[in-house]
């Protein structure tokens, strides 16, 4: 027994089952703490009052006598919610924001310079832009700009953490806003990703859903706009893009929506996939009486930078003409968008060519713009309008404003076979800044390209529209010498 008791065998088992029956004792260490001080309502937070579930039933049940005082999820939620929001109100001291009503200047800009929302990007930042975007727009001057642009900044901080339908107003004001923080931008293509992997993961839908829909192609549409602004790297975005929404483009049903989804994808500079085309026609020919101006508009442009024509093209157009008379502001620009595009595809119509002359001539003090100018000099030419008052007025723009603008602003010139209704002065301007380039930028002018414009100033010269021969001698020699 004693030789027993020594073996090591013995004691293992001894302490093993001394060490359990502690802990299952019925007085044990455990069980000498007070029990107050395992209750899980004294907790670091502070009292814990546990929240009462309640439990959505089916009311239509035969058994259901009193249906009206079971928990009804339409109607119950919405007194919750309403409830918290009084609650709330009264607890932390907020002025109510009614949209329809304006509050006092100092009331809004004191909510969005207050440290809480700031640090915490209160929601309630968007509100109060809101306010003053609607009732004190003519007051946004430098400094209530600066104010707005703090809170979106502020709201942009922690974008991760808004719902779908807030981030595109948050991405939405910070385009308006003219806030091009590369950091803040990545930002929003990582949130847009992020609801890629929950519609893979199926807690979201984003084409299935009207409002999701409408938010995620609007926020495509801005953070691609804004990579060429940025510079901020989107290739992941794209190829997420193509391979996921491309082969169910069919399921935006939204004809707008659809129209926007189709100019974000040809801003893509690597976008190749031809076959997409007549999948597009055919979801776009029945949808024609559909569209509005602005989508038939940035439909024609879309087609202009692809070089396709599809067989609705004279649809479109003649679509355009007819509802261009509702449009109240900035008629000439979409004139100039549609004749860029017929240029491009080199299509005319002619109820479209008498439409643009009348409108561009009674309208000629809108187009202030040098590129305008140039887009409407080159389209119009290829058209073959000849208006020697639109043709002045452009070429003055351009003319005024020659040093402001880029030889590659100037290129479609040296390609587009100019009339004679454009003055003479504008050929002697453009053959002197080929000259002054060619001194200042030599490699910009590889051998096709120094050829190409070289002919064009041959030709201008021998029509008598310029009388600078040196330009010419100058490309010549620089097509012989450079080694291009």
């Amino acid at each position: 027994m004693f030789k027993l008791a020594q073996s090591p065998a013995f004691k293992n088992s001894v302490s093993l089952y001394t060490a359990l029956s502690r802990g299952f004792a019925p007085y044990n260490k455990r069980n000498k703490v007070p029990k107050i001080m395992k209750d899980p309502k004294f907790t670091r937070q502070g009292i814990f009052k546990p929240r009462k579930r309640n439990y959505q039933y089916d009311l239509t049940q035969p058994h259901v006598i009193h249906p009206e005082r079971y928990y009804n999820e339409a109607e119950d939620k919405k007194l919750e919610r309403k409830e918290y929001r009084e609650r709330r109100k009264e607890r932390e001291g907020f002025d109510e924001i009614d949209l329809h009503k304006a509050r006092s200047l100092e009331a809004i800009i004191g909510d969005m310079t207050a440290d809480r929302f700031l640090i915490e990007g209160s929601s309630r930042l968007i509100m109060n832009i809101k306010e003053i975007e609607s009732h004190y727009a003519r007051q946004l001057d430098e400094d209530l700009t600066d104010v707005v642009a703090n809170a979106v900044r502020a709201l942009n901080s922690h974008i991760h953490l808004k719902n779908i339908r807030e981030v595109g107003i948050i991405i939405q004001l910070t385009r308006k806003y003219g806030i091009w923080d590369q950091t803040i931008w990545n930002n929003a293509k990582l949130v847009l990703l992020k609801y890629f992997r929950r519609e893979e993961n199926e807690t979201i839908q984003l084409l299935n859903h009207e409002v999701n829909e409408d938010n995620f192609i609007f926020m495509l549409n801005n953070i691609l706009y804004a990579s060429k602004r940025t510079g901020i790297d989107v290739k992941d975005l794209i190829e997420e893009v193509e391979d996921r929404f491309l082969p169910r483009v069919e399921s935006i049903r939204n004809t707008q929506n659809l129209v926007l989804f189709i100019n974000s994808l040809v801003s893509i500079p690597s976008f190749k996939q031809t076959t997409i085309w007549e999948k597009l026609n055919k979801l776009l020919a029945p949808k024609i009486k559909e569209m509005n101006i602005l989508d038939v508009t940035t439909l024609l442009h879309v087609y202009s930078k692809v070089r396709v024509a599809p067989s609705f093209y004279d649809q479109l157009v003649e679509r355009f003409v007819a509802e261009i008379g509702s449009v109240q502001n900035r008629r000439v620009e979409k004139i100039s968008l549609v004749a860029r595009s017929l240029g491009a595809l080199k299509k005319r119509n002619d109820k479209f060519n008498v439409l643009a002359e009348r409108e561009v001539e009674a309208n000629l003090n809108d187009i202030t713009s040098p590129i305008d100018s140039r887009f409407i000099i080159c389209n119009f030419a290829a058209l073959g309008i000849k208006n020697k008052k639109i043709f002045e007025h452009c070429a003055n723009n351009v003319i005024q404003n020659k040093d402001n603008l880029s030889i590659q602003d100037l290129d479609r010139f040296f390609y587009t076979v100019l009339p004679a209704e454009v003055p003479k002065q504008l050929f002697t301007v453009l053959a002197e800044r080929v000259q002054s380039e060619l001194e200042s930028n030599p490699a910009y002018f590889n051998k096709q390209k120094a050829k190409a414009i070289a002919a064009v100033l041959d030709q201008w010269k021998a029509q008598k529209k310029h009388e600078n021969d040196s330009v010419i001698a100058k490309l010549k020699e620089h097509i012989q010498y450079s080694g291009f």
